[in-house]
């Protein structure tokens, strides 16, 4: 029997070249999990007028692919992505030229599962060896891996690509007709017929003449998720999976979504839960939400922890409440955080670089090469009521810094975040909605101990993390981590470098102790500690080397000017005064001028009195001398006017004095600059204008008090605003800051040059910040309080929400029933759970 005739379609483009499509579906494969098999059973390749290339995948919906890669499988948390149901990236030929189509087809498939770099690259190469086109058919070899895919639809020119590529015309085109095919073409060899059932695992695709009379029913393997009875394929129940292409019943959705998992209907892979929610059955259609006031951070979670004082707790919703393990049927009580102290051993070797590096662990000294006494790096475990916990550094003074700036190595960049993941297994989280490659934290008990790993991760397909492995041992010394220790004394014994409530707080030192025993006490006037974590004496301002500064009580460091005593630094007469803590003019000698009352007539003593003087510029007395017969002192000294302030006569003031007057000799007072005003250098000059800082924008403010410290336009601290002059009477410019309201907050850049929002009047809404920085990272933040100088997220199932009459993110509001957001996305808005496949 003759080949009959193919629909009108599939020859539409083999006269003009003007592009077209061809869809392939799988026939038969030696490894049912292969990547581009498990997602793309049913594929259609689009060929555009402009010889791009881009595929369409018909059936890949319930497939899950892996979606995190490790340096140590085991200890990192399981995370899928779904395989493309999209049309994926157009891609160009290499030079254009159509016989190039077929390096752009393989290319496709190459980065099908999942996607491109810049530039067409696959991110993650399926890498193809090689693409074999015959009548009815596709072959691709992938090392031991051979998929076939029938030709079942075509409209392209096969001269732009291959002469093969030609819609299945008998089942004799087939590797396997009696298995892949039925058909009539030839009773006496196919005698099955298309009324005949497909082999168990597949299902039947009837392929029509242009006269609409089915020729062939070609047998196509069922997408995994599903089993196949040769008539049709049918979805895995939920609770179930099947990670196979071409399952048959019986054995197949064998696997069973245990703890930790779930699965819907149609699913390939036990997908893990959700942060916020867990499952604990052999078989979980779905998980559960956590109970009020407990939560859990990690995917793949079998219960929900709350944190009090620190410790965590067990709870479970089908439990109705949480209970205290220590007394069952007693509801815990509220989360609170807690705080706990560590300390570390060394760890000899990091081989962790780049985007993996350990940043503590380049920073901190101690923890390579031990450390002095009491010197020796610490952690300070800070858990949230949520049992998130902040990892922070103290007691080695290489890396315990909280206002370090050093270039990368801030204390913010030394920090870790954590979570606990069970009452005694706590690890890090890789942001969900970026790629993201770093190193990942886990912590495990070991005997009395705890063992501290380092790994590197990454959730970006185009990266192979490196299999480094870091370790280290950690020893509870105060509190409770991790179960350990057993039993916590009751008040707990703090160790040096921290005090009963919280850590040791810098300008403080704690030597330790039991309970309310243990207590903070500040650093004495000329010590200071700028550290976390100090259990011996405050350091000692040193002065000779620490460019002439000194400190007052409770100091973080020394940064008030040292007042040079004995008057050394200089060739007059001078005489340190304390009330002003600096060196002034003494009274007498040549040292300072004196007003003198001259004496009246022409008396014999006249020749041996000093003609009076007026005092000169940037001196003030305080009594010419025609009040001596009031004040019955004979002359008055000159005396300097503090910093801040200008010496005049009674007529000027120095809010009024115009700009380009010389000061007076004479002067009779010290009249302070006025707000938004300093004295510069020249100090025979009027008060100038408060500059701006460092070089653009004025945004510095002085409030007028007229003292050596204050004569200065200092910035606007984060956190604040200038007070805009306009708002009424009696306000200068740069005189006035007040708060940021809630919902709106400002920050200076880490070198302290660049603010934002720009305007020194205002602060910057929440949900502005992107916008102005050009970032990524502020979508899910709000200000609840005034004064802030960063947003914060709001907390998962919730978005942030703008106050209609200021216009600040202040405040957050619920998703919607049937819609979600977790606690690590950065957006503004709650995904539906259908369309997330979840």
């Amino acid at each position: 029997m003759a080949a009959p005739q193919l629909a009108a379609g599939a020859l539409l483009a083999r006269a003009g070249g003007n592009g077209g499509y061809l869809k392939l579906d799988l026939v038969s494969t030696t490894d049912s999990a292969d990547p581009i098999a498990f997602c793309g059973t049913s594929i259609k390749v689009n060929i555009a007028a402009d010889c791009k290339v881009w595929l369409t995948p018909i059936s890949s919906g319930c497939g899950w692919v892996p979606g995190i890669w490790t340096g140590d499988d085991p200890r990192t948390y399981d995370r899928y992505i779904q395989c493309p149901i999209d049309n994926t990236d157009a891609l160009a030929p290499a030079s254009g030229a159509d016989y190039n189509l077929g390096a752009a087809i393989q290319t496709a498939f190459e980065g099908f599962v999942y996607g491109y770099a810049a530039g067409g690259s696959p991110k993650r190469p399926m890498t193809i060896d090689s693409v074999a086109y015959t009548p009815g058919k596709v072959t691709f070899m992938r090392g031991p891996t051979t998929l076939v895919y029938a030709i079942t639809e075509s409209t392209i020119d096969a001269a732009q690509v291959d002469a093969g590529i030609v819609v299945v015309a008998a089942c004799s085109d087939m590797d396997d007709p009696l298995t892949q095919c039925r058909d009539f073409i030839d009773a006496s060899s196919y005698p099955e017929g298309l009324a005949t059932a497909c082999g168990l695992g597949s299902y039947g695709l009837t392929l029509e003449d242009q006269w609409g009379v089915g020729y062939a029913k070609l047998c196509l393997l069922c997408p995994p998720g599903t089993y196949g009875d040769g008539w049709g394929c049918t979805a895995c129940p939920a609770g179930g999976a099947e990670p196979s292409v071409g399952a048959q019943p019986g054995p197949a959705c064998a696997a069973q979504c245990g703890p930790g998992t779930y699965s819907p209907s149609g699913s390939s892979t036990c997908l893990p839960c959700l942060p916020g929610t867990y499952s604990d059955q052999p078989s979980n259609s779905i998980c559960t939400q956590c109970p009020v006031d407990s939560n859990n951070w990690l995917p793949g979670s079998i219960t929900c922890l709350r944190c009090i004082k620190g410790v965590p707790y067990e709870c479970k919703a089908d439990a109705g409440t949480c209970d205290d393990p220590a007394s069952p049927g007693t509801p815990l009580g509220p989360s609170s955080p807690g705080s706990h102290i560590l300390s570390v051993d060394t760890m000899a070797s990091c081989a962790l670089a780049g985007t993996y590096e350990v940043k503590a662990y380049t920073q901190c000294g101690s923890w390579a090469n031990g450390g002095a006494a009491g010197q020796a790096l610490q952690f300070a475990f800070e858990v949230a009521g949520d049992c998130a916990i902040d990892i922070l550094p103290i007691t080695d003074p290489t890396c315990a810094e909280p206002l370090s700036q050093a270039a990368g190595y801030s204390y913010g960049e030394l920090q870790m975040r954590a979570f606990y993941d069970s009452t005694t297994t706590i690890r890090s989280l890789l942001a969900s909605d970026l790629p993201t490659s770093t190193y990942m934290v886990g912590i495990d008990v070991n005997g009395a101990d705890l063992e501290m790993r380092f790994w590197a991760a990454s959730t970006d397909p185009g990266v192979d993390p490196p299999p480094d492995t870091c370790l280290t041992t950690l020893h509870v010394v105060g509190g409770q981590v991790a179960g350990l220790p057993d039993a916590v004394p009751s008040p707990p014994v703090c160790p040096p470098g921290s005090y009963y409530v919280a850590n040791d707080p810098t300008g403080y030192t704690c030597p330790g102790g039991t309970g309310t025993a243990a207590v903070k006490t500040p650093c004495a006037a000329e010590t200071a500690n700028p550290i976390y974590g100090l259990g011996d004496a405050c350091p000692r301002c040193d002065t000779a080397h620490n460019g002439g500064y000194t400190s007052y009580d409770g100091a973080a460091y020394c940064d008030v000017h040292f007042p040079d005593r004995w008057c050394n630094d200089t060739t007059l007469g001078y005489e340190f005064n304390y009330a002003h803590k600096k060196c002034v003019h003494t009274a007498g000698d040549d040292a300072n001028r004196t007003c003198l009352t001259a004496p009246q007539g022409p008396t014999p003593e006249r020749a041996s009195w000093a003609w009076p003087s007026a005092c000169p510029a940037l001196l003030a007395s305080s009594g010419l001398g025609d009040q001596e017969p009031v004040s019955k002192v004979t002359g008055q000294h000159c005396l300097v006017c503090p910093e801040g302030s200008l010496a005049l006569t009674d007529a000027w003031a120095a809010s009024t004095i115009a700009d380009d007057a010389d000061m007076p000799t004479g002067a009779t007072l010290c009249d302070a600059c006025p707000g938004g005003t300093y004295q510069g250098a020249d100090r025979t000059r009027v008060c100038q204008p408060c500059p701006s800082f460092p070089t653009i924008g004025v945004w510095t403010y002085r409030t007028g008090d007229a003292t050596p410290e204050n004569n200065e336009c200092k910035p606007v601290p984060s956190g604040y605003k200038l007070v805009d002059a306009n708002l009424g009477a009696g306000i200068l410019p740069n005189t006035k800051i007040t708060l940021c309201e809630a919902g709106a907050v400002s920050f200076w850049n880490a070198g302290g040059t660049v603010r934002t929002p720009p305007d020194p009047l205002a602060c910057a809404p929440c949900s502005s910040l992107d916008g102005l920085l050009g970032t990524a990272k502020y979508a899910n933040t709000y200000a609840p309080r005034r004064g802030m100088m960063s947003c914060i997220p709001v907390p998962a199932g919730y978005v942030p929400k703008d106050n209609a009459v200021t216009g600040g993110t202040d405040s957050y509001e619920a998703c919607p029933d049937g819609q979600y957001r977790d606690a690590y996305t950065i957006s503004n808005t709650c995904v539906s759970c259908g369309l997330a496949g979840r």
